[in-house]
């Protein structure tokens, strides 16, 4: 049998679809999805708890409940799978997140690093021993790679591939680093295959161009032509911005477009039913605090999309390295010694934000645009492909329930490690995580449906029961729902 193998880390949000004569072993997802089964979650905090790690503890605990909530939005759903990431990985090892991977001693960017720790422990390892087993008599074995977060695994399972069994490297990452990764050991004999026949999938839409109806990237400048967009079968655009000034909006090459022509543009998608999803990249070369600040002022009076899910870090000068920058000159520099797996380029523009400047600044747009609509649980496909549950305006009286993305469990002790038994609140979505009083938080930890002021805050006097409930409220605790 000839396998296309899907290592971990990839966007196990997206199904794949073999070419003919190929059975997909999709072992990110299969990690992913084991996750949720009976029990282990709760083992793997019981397991944090011994160690001393609370706070990981707390993450899984807070994961265990929230996917064992009956309907629990998609979107509530995926921050609940990275915070089970999170708590799984442990000190030492190879370190998960929802969309991204960290070793604990290198970059992935660089294949040495990969290499020195290829022996390091991962939390996917049981995955890899189950696929191992499946693939021993393969007839050929192709492992497909479109992000270097894979590479940990896929090394990992080169490495212990019987030499008999052929051995084939294909995806978008493989083809653009096939030099770097032929001269790593575990992938010398590997031989480059096409990719061209894989179809992916983010919640039914094909994901990429393709016949029929497809979601994914799309350039600003090809925005521009909605109807063209719309004709050639997109369903979703996912673009990406730099920044808005002078009327003009910058894209990520450093090019610009009207932002009139692409509220015009956003216009014309809706009524062909196109949504417009959208990563605002902060950083960019020659951007200032005060050009972002003006940016978020002028995309607030004039969106151009329907929902903003993130603001990332800009990141480029490997594909694209202009000479100048939304007109500002640029000078780009070779990557850090050793990253010959490098994603992008440092860069020197006069005026721009960087370090801890840069992190500040993204901590903050994206809390104040978190007011505006929740942020994507991560960058994966299905995050973008499945509607945001961007909520309603809550009515200012009426039943109350817990946070859809929030849980309150109970600790040992303090996250501090001192102290008795602690009851907390966290939640996912806003990243709030506080202590609860005692003798109030059973009766909050065992809310399953809408209940009344009264039920909710038994123990608080009613003169004071508002006031209480509003905080809660204003921390993502509760949430007022419609009676």
């Amino acid at each position: 049998m000839r396998w296309l193998v899907l290592p971990p880390h990839r966007d196990f949000t997206l199904q794949v679809e073999a070419p003919a004569g190929w059975q997909v072993l999709d072992v990110g997802r299969q990690f992913v999805d084991s996750l949720e089964a009976p029990g282990l979650l709760a083992r793997e905090a019981a397991a944090r708890l011994e160690e001393g790690a609370l706070e990981a503890a707390l993450q899984l605990q807070v994961a265990e409940v929230l996917l064992s909530r009956p309907g629990l939005p998609w979107h509530s759903r995926l921050r609940a799978l990275g915070a089970a990431l999170a708590g799984v990985s442990r000190p030492g090892g190879v370190q998960l997140r929802l969309d991204d991977l960290e070793l604990p001693d290198g970059t992935t960017e660089s294949s040495a690093d990969l290499l020195r720790g290829l022996a390091r422990p991962a939390p996917y390892d049981a995955a890899l021993e189950a696929a191992l087993a499946a693939l021993v008599g393969a007839s050929a074995v192709r492992l497909r790679l479109t992000q270097d977060q894979q590479l940990p695994a896929a090394l990992a399972l080169a490495s212990r591939l019987p030499g008999a069994v052929p051995l084939e490297l294909s995806g978008s990452f493989a083809a653009a680093h096939a030099q770097v990764l032929g001269r790593m050991p575990p992938f010398a004999r590997a031989v480059l295959a096409p990719d061209d026949e894989v179809i992916e999938r983010a919640g039914g839409l094909r994901w990429g161009e393709g016949p029929g109806a497809w979601g994914g990237p799309v350039s600003l400048e090809r925005l521009c032509a909605p109807h063209a967009l719309a004709d050639a079968g997109c369903q979703l655009a996912v673009i990406a911005f730099c920044g808005i000034h002078g009327g003009e909006v910058l894209a990520t090459d450093g090019s610009s477009v009207s932002l009139e022509a692409l509220r015009s543009a956003h216009a014309a998608l809706r009524v062909r039913g196109v949504r417009v999803v959208a990563e605002w990249w902060v950083g960019a070369p020659g951007l200032s605090e005060a050009a972002h600040l003006a940016s978020e002022r002028a995309f607030q009076t004039a969106p151009f999309l329907d929902w903003l899910a993130g603001v990332r870090t800009y990141h480029g000068g490997r594909e694209h390295a202009p000479e100048r920058f939304g007109g500002v000159p640029v000078r780009w520099l070779a990557p850090p010694s050793g990253h010959d797996l490098a994603r992008n380029r440092p860069f020197e523009a006069a005026g721009s934000v960087t370090g801890g400047a840069l992190r500040s600044l993204q901590i903050a747009l994206a809390q104040r645009l978190m007011a505006l609509a929740p942020a994507s649980p991560g960058r994966v496909a299905g995050a973008y492909a499945i509607p945001s549950e961007v909520p309603s305006v809550p009515p200012r009286e009426g039943p109350l329930t817990l946070d859809r993305d929030c849980a309150v469990v109970q600790m040992p002790s303090k996250l501090s490690g001192e102290g008795a038994p602690t009851w907390y609140a966290a939640n996912l979505r806003t990243g709030s995580v506080f202590a609860l009083d005692a003798r109030l938080a059973p009766t909050l930890a065992g809310l399953r449906g809408p209940a009344p002021a009264a039920e909710v805050l038994p123990l608080v006097p009613e003169e004071k029961r508002e006031a209480a409930l509003q905080a809660l409220i204003s921390r993502g605790l509760l949430e007022r729902v419609h009676g």
